[in-house]
């Protein structure tokens, strides 16, 4: 396995640019160094090493994942998400519980945080229902701003699927918070509800109380 990692870090090596990694690391608040690679380039690294070396890939997913979670550029951060949202769709285990927390309280910022809530905290739950109050019980409980706000855009990709009555109890527990990350998650995930059903967001929102960021974003599109 450390092989194939290795075969990775030296691909993203040779297509690294220092000049445009001074930018990318200004845009992310020097929170972490970049290699300075694009996303397009990035993905077709990604996807010829993949081809490479499926099986191994796919039978080790995990390990890479937390391999290259370890390295500290973050296009090996963001390599890690592409695998883990690519491999594991449908296929969790109850236990990555853990490791969607390690991902989402280490190196954490908007990037990755918002990618690993939708697909990774959002798909996880859906398979596994029945885990879902206890794991949101315990980030709210949380003084990790990171793992509120997952709990508040978690259901993005649910559309009709949505827990409305859950997204009203979550924003309204939050709509005195300060941060703003937790506010503009809160406008985003009732926007992305509004594409499944837009009176009803037209009549909660005004009402509710909330934050005019939120208010602004949730109705952006109304």
């Amino acid at each position: 396995m450390k092989t194939i990692i290795n075969d990775l870090i030296s691909a993203l090596h040779a297509a690294a640019d220092a000049e445009r990694a001074v930018g990318m690391t200004a845009y992310m608040k020097y929170n972490f160094p970049f290699l300075g690679i694009q996303t397009p380039i990035r993905r077709r690294i990604l996807k010829v090493w993949n081809q490479q070396h499926a099986p191994e890939i796919k039978n080790n997913v995990r390990a890479i994942v937390r391999a290259l979670w370890q390295l500290p550029e973050r296009e090996f951060h963001y390599c890690a998400v592409d695998l883990l949202v690519k491999n594991l769709k449908n296929k969790w285990e109850v236990a990555d519980e853990l490791l969607i927390y390690e991902l989402l309280t280490t190196h954490a910022w908007w990037d990755t945080v918002d990618l690993l809530a939708k697909y990774g905290l959002g798909g996880y739950l859906q398979q596994f229902p029945e885990k879902r109050d206890l794991i949101l019980e315990s980030y709210l409980a949380s003084d990790q701003f990171w793992l509120q706000r997952s709990t508040l855009i978690f259901q993005l990709d649910y559309k009709s699927k949505t827990d409305v009555e859950l997204l009203k109890a979550l924003s309204l527990h939050f709509k005195g918070d300060k941060e703003f990350f937790i506010r503009k998650a809160i406008g985003w995930a009732w926007r992305e509800y509004a594409r499944v059903n837009p009176e009803l967001v037209r009549q909660w929102i005004p009402q509710s109380g909330l934050s005019p960021l939120s208010v602004r974003e949730a109705m952006k599109h109304l």
